[in-house]
């Protein structure tokens, strides 16, 4: 046996044959024994896989019983690929054993570790082949000199086992490159073979199978295996689930961590589970943990991890370590670049080429990557090991400027201003929402190291976007770390900080500490900033609004359209315009609501601001719909309709939510009967994305909604079931009122409305009504031609 070529010679075939390379030609001897099987031994541990299994063994089945997709010359095998310790020579041995007892390779199976990624350890192609064909009988003088003559010769036996009915397995194990392994692939389109490699070789006629770490679940059950087999009677890992499943998630689902773990356990049985979750929570401990000595040797994750991570150029290296500076778990090749201080072109290379050593996995989507957490711990202690502080630091910098430069960009976009990166708000918001990870933890990051300007900006410039998504919990904590963080900078920045943290509490439907914070922003802004005092009044009558306090928000927004005419801001006037209108509804104040809301919308027409006029719009539907809501239903949902046109545009989930609401009521008011289905339709899905958005309150005034088309359809068993899903919703909350009108409504007996067609069953009627129904659909589906409609449906 040579280097890592295995072999166990049984039985034999007897036959006379010729093997003729291009410059050799040996006659085999009349019988020669193959390698039934040089396989390490399989563990009884194996577990899930299933999917990854089935991949492997696709493209192994004899040629007559393959799928269509696995016919053909060219498919001989799977190339596994996989981050050290994920279990890629468990997968290759279970595959080659399960093909094994299918009775696909009576020749048997030869197998060799290639210690790829060990440079003491490591196998050449050349003496892999010469171990090979000494077990496949050939005398040590017939084996040829050089690796080509030795491989040209390997692939004539294969082939000729091959056609003597006698295919052969060939499992490659740990090869570096394709230049190591290729050598060794067998040619013919019969004989077949496993490769495993920690990178993603460039074998084109081979299947490629990439596996990564264990799900949650299979994760604990290959612990738990694993403990089985090394004590039966140790039953931890079924007596404390809670532990087990610690530990998995703290092993990052990776079998060779989870295995060391199992064998630590075994060794100290009356140690609690409890015990090994916290060593393994403490920081930076991880990998010392994870490592295991006995009589054969030891075993460690870090070593696994070192032989991976020698292979690396110096760039690829440098690079590897400082992408664990990060503060999220996912980055893109901008954070990337600015680690780097290097040009894109290169560290897209460098990435791509760390993606295939599998030292960092594929991310949420194209173009973005992450570490398993074992690895980043590995990245972490590298970069401490080789990296001076002050080029940590400067990486460090570096990074979070990018981060902050480019949020601040895409805040001035949000806000309407020219940014100097993003050439649309769409641009400016998908690139937030795929950086809001990182970007709140870099917020985080700074306040935790003493940067309270770095984290005043980024809290500053993140506040619009995390209001427009709804993320109540991150903009709470957000601004509360910005209020702290302003505390050392100046009143102008403190004034900044209170009004954003209050708007936060104002979204989360924390009134009463939203009402405190902007009370206290418009103090601190009295007499220096009259626009930001505007913006700060507009936000508090936003919360009287919501405390019911009519009277005190029209007064705010009247005083914030002064600030704004005085001002010459004509879209922030349109805003205060839409706002008050709304305070004037509330207050029954019907026509100078809808004259109010009317102007708000002419002016967002005249300014081309279609984001601002859906808001206006919605405000006006909600008017008609509380001051003639049957004799304008058709306009209101046109109304609504218009506004769900650019809720659509801009993906603005929480005004869409209140349009699917109040279209629901619209459909009521209309007729019951008529627009029953549409009505409970939209009522529904008003109450999935309110409770996707974690607003409680509101999707519970959609189920009360649904249940109220069900009673105008005289449904009463169904409207008594939505009903008293609402009102356990608004108990909850302490909302009185609302719980006042359900327990009215509910003792009420239902009363049916009059049916449109039945006193108008003109075609004008007729049309109406089936245009009323399919206008919102039409809309989402991208048809807002629909709405021009409008006109000719009415007259």
């Amino acid at each position: 046996m040579n280097g890592g070529t295995r072999n166990e010679i049984t039985g034999g075939i007897f036959f006379s044959a010729v093997v003729q390379g291009r410059d050799i030609t040996v006659e085999l001897p009349p019988a020669v024994p193959p390698a039934l099987s040089g396989l390490p031994a399989g563990s009884g541990a194996f577990t899930g896989r299933e999917d990854e299994l089935r991949r492997v063994l696709a493209p192994l089945a004899p040629p007559d019983s393959r799928s269509q997709d696995d016919a053909g010359p060219l498919v001989v095998g799977a190339a596994v690929s996989g981050m050290a310790g994920v279990g890629k020579t468990e997968l290759a041995v279970q595959a080659a054993r399960t093909a094994l007892e299918d009775g696909w390779f009576p020749g048997g199976v030869l197998f060799v570790d290639l210690f790829g990624y060990d440079s003491l350890r490591r196998v050449e192609p050349e003496v892999a082949l010469e171990g090979w064909l000494r077990a496949l009988g050939l005398p040590g003088e017939h084996v040829p000199p050089g690796l080509q003559n030795r491989s040209r010769l390997f692939a004539s036996i294969l082939d000729t086992y091959a056609r003597e009915g006698r295919r052969i397995l060939v499992v490659i194990d740990n090869a570096a490159s394709h230049e190591q392994a290729g050598p060794l692939l067998p040619a013919d389109g019969r004989t077949a073979a496993i490769v495993t490699s920690r990178h993603r070789l460039g074998m084109l006629n081979m299947r490629k199978v990439d596996i990564g770490v264990l799900p949650a679940d299979d994760a604990v059950t290959l612990l738990r295996r694993a403990m089985a087999m090394l004590d039966p009677g140790d039953t931890r890992i079924e007596d404390h689930p809670g532990d087990a499943a610690a530990i998995a998630r703290l092993c990052g689902g990776l079998p060779l961590a989870l295995r060391i773990i199992a064998a630590l356990l075994a060794d100290e049985p009356s140690r609690p589970l409890a015990g090994t979750v916290a060593d393994l929570s403490e920081a930076g401990a991880r990998l010392e943990e994870l490592q295991y000595a006995d009589a054969d040797g030891e075993i460690a994750v870090r070593a696994a991890f070192d032989l991976s991570y020698a292979r690396l150029t110096p760039e690829q290296a440098r690079l590897f370590r400082s992408l664990a500076l990060n503060p999220g778990a996912e980055f893109g090749l901008d954070a990337a670049a600015a680690l780097a201080d290097s040009p894109h072109s290169g560290v897209r290379r460098t990435l791509r080429r760390l993606r295939a050593a599998h030292l960092i996995e594929d991310g949420s989507a194209d173009g973005r990557y992450r570490f398993h957490d074992l690895m980043r711990d590995y990245a972490l202690e590298r970069l401490a090991d080789e990296d001076a502080e002050p080029d940590r630091v400067a990486a460090h910098d570096r990074l979070a400027e990018f981060y902050q430069r480019t949020a601040a960009s895409a805040a001035r976009r949000l806000g309407g201003s020219e940014g100097d990166r993003f050439a649309t708000r769409d641009q400016a918001r998908s690139w937030l929402d795929t950086e809001r990870a990182n970007l709140l933890a870099a917020l985080s990051e700074a306040h935790e190291t003493g940067q309270p300007l770095r984290t005043f900006a980024l809290a500053a410039d993140l506040s619009a976007y995390l209001e427009f998504r709804h993320l109540v919990d991150d903009s709470i904590a957000a601004q509360t770390r910005a209020v702290d963080a302003a505390a050392r900078l100046g009143p102008r920045q403190q004034a900044v900080a209170a009004a954003n943290l209050g708007n936060a509490y104002r979204i989360g439907g924390q009134y009463d500490l939203a009402e405190s914070h902007l009370r206290r922003a418009r103090k601190l802004l009295r007499g220096v900033d009259l626009v930001s005092e505007g913006d700060v009044l507009h936000n508090l009558g936003l919360v009287y609004f919501r405390m019911g306090r009519y009277a005190r928000a029209e007064s705010c927004h009247r005083a914030d359209l002064d600030i704004c005419t005085a001002t010459r801001d004509r879209r922030r006037q349109g805003q205060a315009l839409t706002a008050l209108g709304d305070a004037l509804r509330m207050q029954r104040r019907y026509a100078e609501a809808a004259r109010t809301l009317d102007t708000a919308i002419r002016l967002f027409e005249r300014l081309d601001a279609s984001a601002d006029a859906m808001l206006a719009r919605v405000n006006h539907a909600l008017t008609c719909l509380a001051w003639r809501p049957h004799n304008s239903a058709a306009f209101i949902i046109w109304q609504l309709c218009a506004a769900l046109k650019a809720a659509e545009e801009i993906d603005a989930r929480p005004v869409k939510a209140t349009i699917f609401l109040n279209l629901s009521a619209a459909y009521t008011s209309r007729c019951g009967t008529c627009h029953r289905d549409a009505a409970i339709h939209w009522a529904l899905e008003a109450a999935a994305l309110y409770r996707s958005l974690r607003d409680l309150r509101q999707e519970a005034a959609a189920l009360r909604n649904a249940g109220i088309a069900h009673r105008s359809a005289a449904e009463a068993a169904e409207a008594d079931r939505y009903l008293r899903q609402a009102l356990a919703i608004f108990a909850g909350l302490g909302a009185s009122r609302e719980v006042k009108v359900l327990n009215a409504l509910l003792a009420k007996p239902a009363s049916q409305p009059l049916c449109d067609e039945q006193h108008s069953r003109d075609e004008k009627a007729r049309l109406l009504t089936k245009w009323c129904g399919d206008l919102p659909h039409a809309v989402l589906a991208g048809d807002t031609a629909r709405l021009s409609d409008f006109v000719f449906v009415i007259h």
